[in-house]
Formats: C-alpha cells, structure tokens, sequence
C-alpha cells in the first residue's frame, strides 16, 4: 500500500470558490438577460395594446360614421321612393271624378288607398247581377289612365256579386 497524503493547501478551498464565483457570475448574466428580455416583451405588447386601442377607437368610431351614413342613405332612399310612389292629390281627384259617372249608381261602397309597393285604390262595392258588374268593369277597363285588376269576386247570401277591383296609375 502505497502512502497518500493529505493536501494541506488551500487548492481546493480556491477551486471551489472560483467555480462557485463563476456559476454566480453566469447565473446573474442569464438573470440580467432574461430580466432585459422580459421588460423587451413588455414594452412590446404595451405598443401593441396601446395600438390596438388606438384602431379599437378609430374603428369604432369610423364604423359609428358609416352607421349613420347608410342610416341617412337609407331615409334618403325612402324619402325618394315615397316621392315616387305617393299618389298625387290630382290622381286622387281625377279617380272620383271618374267614379262619379259610373254607369251603376251606388255599386262602389267602399273606396281604399293601400300604401304598399306602389300606392293603388281598392274599390269595393257589389251589384245586383253579373250584366251590372260587367257594365261597371268594362266602364273602368276603358278608362287609359289605369290598369284595373279584379281580385276578388263572389257572391253573398242574397245572391248578389261582392268584388273587389283595385285600379292602379299607369
């Protein structure tokens, strides 16, 4: 057996503290670089976040004007499609005058303007028998300024013909 002996210097006391001093130094660098690294991704999703507000807002507040745009577009098209639509008082006139010299007297009894895609007159009325409706329909097929339509058409309990005749401008 071969004699060893015990190493009474400070070698290892210094090795290590070196070693030690060292893996310090390297944990306090990669410390230091994840920390820079860190704040980087912090400052950089802030300018992101206070970006995104930014168009957030923009957005919103261009999406508002265009809302109100089409809101007035929208009121505009309809203020022009009730201009073209609407019947004129002197259409109205004029349909009265015509039905005042109907033929038959007393079949219409009713008179209503409907406001829908295009405004039109329903006339409702009945007469006594199919030779009187016939005298009455011909009458307002003859008139040039309106297309005449029969939509309904029948007959009551006293058997006479009930109808209903909706006369739109042409």
């Amino acid at each position: 057996m071969e004699w060893q002996g015990i190493n009474l210097t400070n070698y290892h006391q210094i090795n290590w503290s070196r070693k030690a001093i060292l893996l310090i130094i390297q944990y306090g660098l990669l410390i230091i670089i994840t920390l820079i690294f860190a704040i980087n991704i912090i400052l950089y999703t802030n300018n992101i976040y206070s970006s995104k507000n930014y168009y957030s807002k923009q957005n919103k507040r261009l999406s508002k004007k265009i809302q109100n745009k089409n809101n007035i577009l929208d009121k505009f098209i309809l203020k022009q499609k009730i201009k073209h639509n609407v019947i004129s008082s002197k259409n109205i006139t004029n349909i009265l005058t015509e039905l005042k010299n109907l033929p038959i007297k007393g079949a219409i009894t009713e008179i209503n303007i409907q406001h829908r895609n295009k405004d039109y007159f329903e006339l409702w009325g009945k007469v006594i028998n199919q030779e009187k409706f016939n005298r009455l329909s011909d009458y307002l097929r003859h008139l040039n300024k309106y297309n005449v339509s029969i939509d309904i058409f029948q007959t009551n309990a006293d058997n006479e013909l009930e109808f209903m005749i909706k006369v739109i401008n042409k």
